[in-house]
């Protein structure tokens, strides 16, 4: 399983006008991608995935990994904008799977009108009808409502997948882990890991903060922030998110998020510490929607965290309302505190 080393990750540049800045990832077996507009098939290239007609297969553990973790800094998940180059900044992961054929989770429970527990964009796209993806030599069922996953070597997936379907345990093939647990790494090495043998790290838990008081850009604007972290298992995910409220289309707002003294720690990794990240200048747009989340991915990984320490908060720059000489109004949310 490939180690994950990582540096300065983030800011979240949102924009209503999007910029990020780079991640440094160090990895011997990932291929560098320098732009935002890869196609589908380049994509497929660097992650190595396929379907079967029923679940996406990814052919790797380390494929899985690169196509999670691809450029995360460069996308701002689930939300559309553009970047200071003029070139797309949203990672559109429907786009990148247009080509596989099956059963999408994100489109069954739209067509059946069922609760979204796992609500990520990325797995969402990436999980069958069933919540089920292939990796490497096993098939996975994510049931984030009870904070499981069920696992089924690919030998048994013609004769034993609704096994894995109903989450059959009396079925002695069928196993089970904690949505807390490096999945992928425990299922792949055996429970008697390196990680199970050298590291006895605590997992971070899973946590939503509340959302800041409602600031007030302007009389037909405003915004509040918070911070997530999400544990799915075989992906873990730390986000910082905006949401704004606007009913005048011509209202020329940018949205920033911004971190200041962040911590965070991989389980049985290196820590990142002290972080803090400058203001930047996005491409000023106009925003025509009632509400809409801002998000960015501090941390995607199939490794969990052992910590984190997470201070965000939301800047607005208001050009409708120029102050003296300054051609815009600016507001911040509060500070979010995540621990």
């Amino acid at each position: 399983m490939k180690k994950l080393i990582f540096g300065a990750l983030f800011l979240a540049l949102v924009g209503i006008g999007t910029t990020g800045c780079k991640k440094e990832v160090l990895n011997k077996n990932s291929s560098t991608v320098t732009n935002s507009q890869n196609n589908s098939s380049q994509i497929k290239s660097l992650t190595g995935f396929h379907s079967d007609g029923k679940m996406l297969i990814f052919n790797t553990s380390d494929d899985f990994a690169n196509f999670i973790e691809f450029d995360i800094s460069k996308h701002v998940d689930e939300y559309s904008a553009n970047s200071k180059d003029g070139q797309p900044a949203m990672r559109n992961i429907k786009q990148e799977l247009a080509n596989e054929v099956y059963s999408r989770y994100s489109d069954y429970i739209l067509s059946s009108n069922q609760i979204d527990y796992i609500n990520d964009n990325i797995l969402n796209e990436v999980l069958n009808k069933d919540m089920i993806v292939q990796i490497g030599n096993y098939l996975y069922r994510l049931n984030k409502e009870k904070e499981k996953v069920f696992v089924l070597s690919s030998t048994y997936k013609e004769t034993d997948y609704n096994n894995l379907i109903s989450e059959n345990t009396a079925n002695k093939k069928i196993m089970v882990y904690s949505t807390d647990e490096d999945v992928l790494e425990m299922v792949e090495t055996g429970r008697q890991s390196e990680k199970g043998i050298f590291c006895s790290a605590p997992y971070a838990h899973e946590k939503t903060s509340n959302y800041t008081p409602v600031a007030v850009i302007n009389q037909f604007a405003s915004m509040t922030a918070r911070a997530i972290y999400k544990k799915y298992g075989f992906s873990h995910k730390l986000i910082a998110e905006v949401t704004l409220s606007n009913t005048n289309a011509y209202n020329n707002v940018q949205i920033y998020i911004a971190a200041e003294n962040c911590n965070f720690k991989q389980r049985c990794g290196t820590p990142l510490t002290n972080f803090n990240h400058p203001w930047l200048t996005p491409q000023p747009l106009q925003i025509g929607s009632i509400y809409k989340k801002y998000g960015y991915t501090m941390y995607n990984s199939i490794r969990a965290l052992e910590n984190y320490n997470i201070k965000i908060r939301g800047r607005a720059e208001d050009y409708s309302n120029p102050v003296g000489s300054n051609p815009y109004n600016v507001v911040f949310t509060e500070w979010v505190i995540l621990v």
